[in-house]
């Protein structure tokens, strides 16, 4: 069943207006996607030093795989480091680059890419 909320918002003070009915955003919703999240356990690095990157997941079946993803000029590069979703929800990986300056890395999950982790090699 969709429903549909509406909410009243003072416009008063800012546009010198009454009021205004917008709908709301439905608590639950229609569609749920996929999450994941990704952390370093470092910011800045030395060359080939080994660092972990974990997360969690929602609405990822366990089992499933994570695979690691570099920034490299101008596309992402899936990098040799892969690891299944745990039971619990969650992953972690050891990693090690070589690449100096400031490394974008993202994990990709079936149907669902990570936010950007930036992981500097000195």
């Amino acid at each position: 069943m969709k429903r549909t909320y509406l909410t009243s918002i003072s416009l008063a003070g800012l546009l010198g207006a009454g009021l205004c009915a917008v709908p709301a955003t439905p608590a639950v919703a229609d569609s749920p996607r996929p999450l994941l999240t990704a952390i370093s356990s470092e910011e800045s690095v030395e060359p080939w030093q080994q660092f972990r990157i974990s997360g969690a997941t929602h609405r990822i079946k366990a089992g499933s795989p994570v695979t690691l993803e570099q920034w490299q000029g101008s596309r992402w590069t899936a990098l040799p480091a892969r690891v299944a979703v745990s039971p619990s929800g969650t992953y972690a990986m050891r990693v090690k680059l070589g690449a100096k300056g400031n490394n974008a890395l993202r994990l990709v999950g079936p149907n669902v890419v990570s936010r950007v982790v930036v992981v500097k090699v000195r």
